[in-house]
């Protein structure tokens, strides 16, 4: 399952967002079966502040989904990953744009967050002319 654009301001920001993202996360609470793991793609924030990071958490929190989060062009990296936990592995290595937080948050889904996502169309065998 894929979440994108959440936009979620700190408390002091627009609350519309933050508003669909606990929707989302409520509806998510319903499905059954649970999704396995969430995309959670940016932009994760409004402005890449820490305070919106710790509100995404709180808000994902009511579910025990590991999500996988990816910064938007409004998300700052370095904080993104912060806020989900993510550590780099090796010097050497390049640095990971993704972020997850395991089971110790939940993902969001909403007819809004996801219109257009279903299952990939299975291929007829035949090329397009």
């Amino acid at each position: 399952m894929q979440i994108s654009d959440p936009h979620v301001a700190a408390a002091d920001g627009d609350p519309a967002a933050a508003d669909g993202l606990a929707g989302a996360v409520r509806d998510v609470g319903a499905l059954r079966p649970a999704p396995a793991a969430v995309l959670l793609s940016g932009d994760v924030a409004a402005d890449g502040r820490a305070p919106e990071y710790a509100r995404v958490r709180k808000l994902l929190a009511p579910l025990g989904v590991p999500v996988h989060a990816l910064p938007g062009n409004h998300d700052d990296r370095a904080g993104l990953r912060a806020a989900f936990g993510v550590r780099r592995t090796s010097r050497s290595a390049t640095p990971s744009s993704a972020a997850s937080c395991g089971s110790s948050c939940a993902t969001p889904r909403s007819p809004a967050a996801t219109k257009g996502a279903s299952t990939p169309p299975r291929s007829t065998g035949s090329t397009p002319s």
